[in-house]
């Protein structure tokens, strides 16, 4: 059996002197002690050859600790070691863009969404790809036992435009048909409140005058012989990776387009 080139340097150091003490046999209690202490000395020379890909996300042995640098939550839990390197690896690598829609598909692929960038050329109303509508409900074929595609979710699309807009508006804690709204109960007075709710605030489509500043994110889509856009399917995208992919399109695109984001999350 050949020797590591760590027994190999401890052996090459060790005293050329006369008698058995400093020529260990083969496989004797001295010999199996240089041969543990050279097997030392290959994990820290595997430690340290790791250091060179400390902050490449493919690569890393941090991984968590890179994640944290970039802002990613940290979603051991539900996403797979390899998704979390491909998510993090589109933005290490990402480097500089144009905002262009080449840019962002890039940038779709590259972490990980399977997801196509569509130009809204020539310019169509946006509202025929954004309706939405219930996949299963009640009394439908599709909302049975067994089939696959009965889950609570909504086919259809929303607006990203810029980062979340929230509207903050008391929680009042005296109110008509709430337990709290009782006599002798100290909270129950006009205007208490302890705390907010917050309700997002949605983007309605803009004029027609706008719609060529639009561009879809979705699934395939079909074009007619003018190049106008006919339908764009849905897209897939795993539920705690919304936020996620938010983010991406808003920090990829300019500042004034409108992107019309066609997926459904599971």
């Amino acid at each position: 059996m050949s020797k590591s080139i760590e027994r190999r340097m401890i052996d090459a150091l060790w005293p050329d002197q006369k008698g058995s003490a400093w020529y260990p046999a083969e496989g004797d209690g001295m010999d199996l002690f240089l041969q543990a202490k050279a097997e030392n000395l290959e994990s820290v020379k595997t430690f340290i050859s790791s250091l060179a890909d400390i902050r490449n996300p493919l690569k890393t042995t941090f991984l968590a600790d890179l994640e944290k640098e970039y802002g990613f939550p940290i979603n051991s839990l539900v996403l797979s070691e390899a998704t979390r390197r491909q998510r993090l690896a589109g933005l290490v690598f990402q480097g500089k863009t144009t905002g262009s829609p080449d840019d962002l598909q890039r940038a779709l692929d590259d972490s990980g969404f399977d997801l196509q960038v569509h130009v809204n050329s020539p310019a169509v109303d946006p509202d025929a790809f954004l309706d939405e509508f219930f996949v299963a409900t009640c009394g439908t074929a599709t909302a049975c036992c067994g089939n696959e595609d009965a889950y609570c979710s909504t086919i259809g699309g929303e607006w990203v435009v810029t980062g979340d807009v929230i509207n903050q508006i008391p929680g009042y804690l005296a109110a008509c048909d709430i337990p709290e709204a009782v006599c002798g109960n100290a909270q129950a007075v006009c205007g208490y409140f302890e705390g907010y709710i917050q309700i997002p605030i949605e983007y309605e489509t803009p004029p027609s005058n706008k719609w060529p500043f639009v561009f879809f994110v979705g699934g395939d889509a079909t074009r007619d012989g003018s190049g106008a856009l006919l339908t764009v399917d849905q897209g897939f995208v795993p539920i705690e990776r919304k936020a996620e992919l938010k983010t991406l399109i808003v920090k990829i695109k300019p500042l004034h387009s409108w992107c019309a984001l066609i997926a459904t999350y599971f």
